[in-house]
């Protein structure tokens, strides 16, 4: 081949490893916007996490907050009850004795006299409305202080007792990988001496312990009972 002949070829030859050229430029400019992109998403989505981690934390805070103060309300409501009763005993005690003091025929009427009515203390009135005694005990229960102490303690628990209840709650955890029964033996106890009867109470504290994994199968219902609830758990967790 000549010269004349070969310089065609080697014309076409170099368009086309400039053209080549153009386009590995041109797809390393479009990887790197690529890239670029990729990167803004990423930190992006890294943003939003960090956003819902801060949300989520405010949320749990907040929900304990609420049950840690119904909490409180019901010891309270204990140490109100406590010291009502507490009155009770002591006036009906002092009638008592009043009472013998003026069926006693051994002693004067100055004797009698002396015993002043206005020394009997009296229950205290309340502004707020009354509380209402829904697990009263028979009264052959409380005839004795011991016996009404006993109750009452059996009845409310104590402050130190609600605590350590609640700090139990807390430490439970029901997940997909937990044995359903082992966990409800251990937390019902403790979810018991907390709410009492309150199973609407009952209900938001054993849902706050159970992973949404689970949780998003059990939609809330209205008036439900906490057996009711426990049924719909027990039929997920299984």
């Amino acid at each position: 081949m000549n010269s004349r002949d070969s310089q065609p070829l080697n014309d076409t030859s170099g368009n086309d490893i400039g053209q080549l050229q153009q386009e590995v430029m041109t797809s390393k400019n479009s990887l790197n916007a690529l890239a670029d992109e990729h990167n803004k998403l990423a930190a992006a989505l890294s943003q939003k996490e960090a956003e819902l981690a801060r949300i989520k934390q405010s949320l749990d805070t907040e929900s304990r907050h609420r049950i840690e103060q119904a909490v409180a309300c019901e010891q309270l409501k204990a140490e109100i009850s406590m010291k009502c009763e507490q009155l009770a005993v002591k006036e009906a005690s002092l009638y008592k004795r009043h009472m013998e003091l003026q069926t006693d025929s051994s002693r004067t009427e100055s004797t009698i006299g002396q015993i002043s009515l206005r020394n009997i203390p009296k229950i205290p009135s309340f502004d707020d409305h009354p509380i209402s005694f829904n697990h009263a005990e028979p009264d052959g229960n409380i005839d004795i202080w011991d016996n009404l102490r006993q109750s009452l303690s059996k009845q409310f628990g104590g402050t130190e007792s609600l605590s350590m209840a609640l700090d139990k709650v807390y430490s439970m955890r029901l997940t997909d990988k937990s044995d359903f029964n082992s966990f409800i033996q251990q937390v019902l106890p403790a979810i018991k001496i907390v709410t009492s009867d309150n199973s609407k109470l009952a209900i938001v504290i054993l849902r706050k312990q159970i992973d949404t994994s689970i949780r998003k199968y059990l939609p809330e219902i209205a008036n439900e009972t906490f057996e009711q609830f426990e049924q719909r758990l027990k039929s997920q967790a299984n």
